[in-house]
């Protein structure tokens, strides 16, 4: 095994989402061998004390460039060991919004600027599928990316944007989840204590129209994330 493992471009592939995605398998490589970790820093360093980071040497190492999306390289990490190294940091924890809530997660945005390659999940299948199943609207606390969340608690200041970090914690806490197709409410069911989630049925579609639901977090996410997805270092 390599004496370091390194992603030199981490942080370029994707956001917030993406970035689990890749860190997690890139961990899992180098405990295995137990080898140096040497990426880029980023956002992790300040919200998850448990995930250890080397700076950048010019030391021979093994280069990984990939969205680390395969479900081979999920293969290599587990549930638990995910949860230790993503667990977040007491000082940007935020209290619980409402004890009883069901969270559904609307992605348009940049997904509607690329209809030929990304699904966007109605917010009327979401709905429909939250009430179809016992779900009282009223319950409902709506993620979207046309208006974020503010922190209900002063984080201390970082050199990181964190506008994401109350909506992704509202779908983490809450007690029932209808996640989008992305990989930020992905990661949300993975690290969360859900009673339920439910996940966009997506198969060969795209574009924005009616998706069914079906129970558990699902993978792959959706056509638009695609698992082999690969740029040069």
């Amino acid at each position: 095994m390599s004496e370091a493992i390194r992603f030199p471009r981490f942080g370029n592939y994707g956001r917030f989402g993406n970035q689990l995605f890749q860190y997690a398998y890139c961990r899992a490589v180098a405990d295995r061998g137990d080898s140096r970790l040497e990426l880029p820093p980023w956002v992790g360093d300040v919200l998850f004390p448990n995930a250890r980071r080397d700076d950048i040497t010019d030391r021979p190492a093994a280069e990984i460039c990939s969205y680390c999306q395969d479900p081979g390289h999920l293969a290599l990490y587990t549930r638990e060991q995910v949860r230790e190294w993503f667990t977040l940091a007491d000082e940007f924890r935020m209290p619980k919004i409402r004890e009883r809530y069901v969270a559904c997660n609307y992605r348009g945005g940049d997904y509607r600027d690329r209809p030929d390659l990304y699904a966007v999940v109605s917010r009327g299948s979401i709905e429909r599928e939250a009430v179809s199943r016992g779900y009282d609207p009223e319950d409902v606390e709506w993620v979207t990316d046309e208006a974020q969340h503010r922190p209900t608690v002063a984080w201390p200041e970082t050199e990181w944007g964190l506008e994401f970090l109350a909506d992704w914690q509202i779908l983490l806490d809450a007690p029932v989840l209808f996640r989008a197709n992305s990989t930020f409410s992905w990661w949300a069911a993975e690290l969360g204590e859900h009673e339920e989630v439910f996940s966009p049925v997506i198969g060969d579609r795209s574009g924005p129209g009616d998706y069914p639901f079906s129970r558990g977090n699902q993978w792959p996410l959706a056509r638009g994330h695609h698992p082999l997805r690969i740029r040069p270092c």
